[in-house]
């Protein structure tokens, strides 16, 4: 894989842009490597890889900050981790799978951007786990279908229907995506994939981008402005979904 400056410039403000949210940052990952041609061999590692390096560093930022709450992430990740195991294995006609969430992620951004009374604060009302258990099963068996982490899915859901406030939702959507990302590059390797040997440079790139990301977004930047950081980045990753 030939890197370039302009390659490595973009991948660090990816990095920056997708760790202000909590995000790891793969859908950029793979766009622009499609972008500058790298070989496709090399692209889902990589993208792996760099994504649990940058989601790592945004949970441990948001949580020392105080921002993540174990009792909505763990029945998420409990429900996760099966559904998006089935959701790898069953065959789908890709393209539909790809168009339908895309949509469904351009509606989710309309209601971010738009929908500006949505309070940047968690319901104060408990939340009934088999709903936290419904919406981890259905994120991650979208999540096994497309190959990615899912917090691009998980995020706006969470906002939307106030459970958590932008920086809450960074902290829970962190681990959920370094968690599933792990599991991705598990069975990637186990089915005979290799690692890319040039991989190192890219991970200080990352590193560098996502501290600086994570810090902003735990501490420096409103919260309504992680909103449209969110809906942006999503947006990006629905026209990405639809070209595929």
């Amino acid at each position: 894989m030939t890197l370039s400056i302009s390659f490595l410039i973009i991948l660090f403000l990816v990095a920056l842009l997708y760790s202000i949210i909590g995000h790891g940052g793969a859908s950029g990952y793979i766009a622009l490597m499609v972008m500058f041609s790298v070989p496709f061999v090399s692209i889902k590692p990589t993208a792996l890889i760099l994504n649990i390096v940058v989601s790592f560093l945004g949970f441990i930022m948001y949580f020392k900050a105080g921002h993540f709450k174990w009792h909505l992430f763990y029945p998420l990740i409990l429900a996760s981790v099966p559904a998006a195991f089935l959701g790898g294995f069953l065959k789908f006609n890709q393209p539909v799978v790809n168009n339908l969430l895309a949509v469904i992620l351009l509606f989710s951004c309309y209601r971010l951007l738009i929908k500006r009374n949505i309070e940047d604060r968690e319901n104060s009302r408990d939340i009934p786990v088999h709903y936290l258990l419904g919406i981890g099963a259905l994120v991650g068996f979208l999540s096994g279908m497309l190959g990615i982490g899912g917090g691009i899915i998980l995020s706006p859901l969470l906002i939307l229907f106030k459970w958590t406030d932008a920086r809450a939702t960074a902290a829970i959507s962190a681990p959920f995506i370094f968690l599933n990302s792990i599991s991705g590059l598990i069975a990637f390797s186990v089915s005979g994939g290799s690692i890319p040997p040039n991989i190192f440079p890219l991970i200080l790139v990352v590193v560098t981008g996502g501290l600086i990301g994570s810090t902003l977004g735990s501490k420096g930047f409103s919260l309504y402005g992680l909103r449209i950081v969110l809906a942006l980045t999503v947006t990006f990753a629905a026209f990405k979904l639809f070209s595929i």
